[in-house]
């Protein structure tokens, strides 16, 4: 990583912190990134085993140092959407998770104990959620959770931090965690702690790419929003708006419809009472698809307007020819081993890697250097040592390193280290963010993608004072 480089993601990141107090908190399943978003294959649950190692319930606590002679395995807890309407997002991301297992046990495990990932079905709601992610906090007193998507943690949040666990997850978009989560930039005072980490991008970044896109590459000057009603989709539709107006454009219509509304026709029709450049649709793939059918039967689909969705809510599943042309915004996978990665991926398991595969991988590398980072520098294992070593296996200072087996030689030594991963650099903020560069996307004729613009992270920091007044 260049300087330069640090330098924009530092200054980006320090812009996104000061949104915060304005983010609509939360999402449901409507999270633009995960929580809305579809990816590839199908999934399953339960059993005593995932096939390699990698187990499906947790056993016991692993608060014990990992250097006072103890052997067993350290237990950790990956919550995971296996069921549900968007299980297919979480079966790629399961797999990267069991593959962070099996390397981190190749390269010796942690403090030479071996890592064992207790992969469990959450579904899509906070209600399946909630019984299984207290288990782990409160029974298996699991040291650290990786996943949770953005609709299952705003609701558990105060959960999580009276349990005071570290929770790294590649999920959440939501603007709630613009200012919340991270270590507040002081790692060994844990009075300021929210316990969260997020190695994906936020919306706020996202959809500040693909408004400024529209405005200066397409002309665009006016926007209409079509919402649905739930958490994550008006978080996503609010970070649109102050993008949007924050460049200099004009929101001239935001119609917002039910949720577990089955006919669009009537908030459609407003909709297009009035004129504009722009459309963006904040909603999930599971109403997409009706809206898309009912959008092309009224003839609106023959307009001249751009049309946007969210990241994700429109796949190969779903596509019909009238969605041709449409663009999303996605955070770009982009880290320095994203290549690496997806051959390794590639070699075990037979699915499609999607946007939060990488984040989540990096996810899993970071929790490991943490942990790994515990035992060199204190002795054992529990969520505080864990949470004192998030952010620096992750920040500018350390030893750039791209895997575990790096990692854990440099820590050994005496080395601070500093991950880069899959996704991005993984360099954390004061509140536990990560950036990205933006990829505009178009759907081809056939449902294919291709990247009309990249946003870089250089624009994108220049542009964030803009949003941020």
């Amino acid at each position: 990583m260049s300087m330069d480089e640090t330098i924009d993601r530092r200054r980006l990141l320090a812009g996104l912190s000061a949104l915060g107090a304005t983010a609509i908190a939360g999402c449901t399943g409507g999270d633009g990134e995960a929580d809305t978003e579809d990816g590839s294959d199908g999934g399953e649950s339960g059993g005593d085993d995932a096939g390699d190692g990698t187990t499906t319930e947790s056993e016991e606590s692993t608060g014990t140092s990992a250097q006072d002679g103890g052997t067993e395995p350290i237990r950790i807890g990956s919550p995971q959407g296996l069921t549900g309407r968007y299980s297919s997002v979480a079966q790629p991301v399961a797999d990267a998770v069991r593959l962070a297992q099996q390397e981190v046990n190749d390269a010796g495990g942690i403090g030479e104990r071996e890592l064992e990932i207790s992969v469990e079905d959450v579904g899509w709601t906070v209600e399946e959620a909630r019984p299984v992610v207290d288990k782990m906090l409160n029974v298996d007193q699991v040291p650290l959770l990786l996943g949770l998507t953005s609709g299952i943690l705003e609701p558990l949040w105060d959960d999580i931090q009276s349990a005071e666990t570290p929770v790294i997850s590649g999920y959440p978009g939501s603007t709630f965690l613009d200012e919340r989560g991270g270590d507040s930039g002081t790692p060994e005072d844990l009075s300021d702690d929210q316990w969260v980490w997020r190695t994906i991008a936020s919306y706020t970044i996202r959809l500040l790419g693909m408004a400024h896109y529209l405005q200066e590459e397409r002309d665009a000057e006016t926007l209409a929003i079509f919402t649905g009603s739930e958490p994550g989709d008006q978080s996503q539709a609010s970070a649109m708006r102050r993008a949007w107006e924050g460049l200099g454009g004009e929101v001239v219509t935001e119609v917002t419809y039910r949720k577990d509304q089955s006919d669009f026709r009537t908030p459609l029709t407003e909709l297009y009472e009035s004129t504009f450049d722009a459309v963006y649709f904040s909603t999930p793939q599971a109403d997409l698809s009706k809206i898309g059918q009912q959008w092309n039967e009224l003839g609106y689909s023959d307009g001249d307007e751009i049309v946007v969705v969210t990241n994700g809510a429109l796949s190969q599943e779903v596509f019909q020819p009238y969605f041709e042309g449409v663009l999303q915004a996605s955070s770009k996978p982009a880290g320095p081993v994203k290549e690496e990665f997806e051959e390794r991926f590639g070699e075990f398991s037979d699915k499609e890697p999607n946007v939060w595969t990488y984040a989540n991988w990096d996810a899993a590398m970071v929790g490991a250097l943490a942990m790994e980072r515990a035992v060199q520098t204190e002795g054992e294992i529990t969520r505080e040592t864990i949470q004192r070593s998030i952010g620096p296996v992750a920040r500018e200072g350390g030893t750039t390193v791209t895997s575990f087996e790096e990692g854990k030689t440099e820590l050994q030594d005496g080395n601070e280290v500093n991950y880069d991963g899959a996704a991005s650099a993984t360099e954390f903020d004061a509140y536990g963010n990560v950036s990205a560069a933006v990829n505009v996307q178009q759907f081809g004729e056939s449902g294919e993608t291709s990247v009309l613009q990249t946003v870089s992270l250089e624009t994108l920091t220049e542009l964030l004072p803009q949003v941020s007044e």
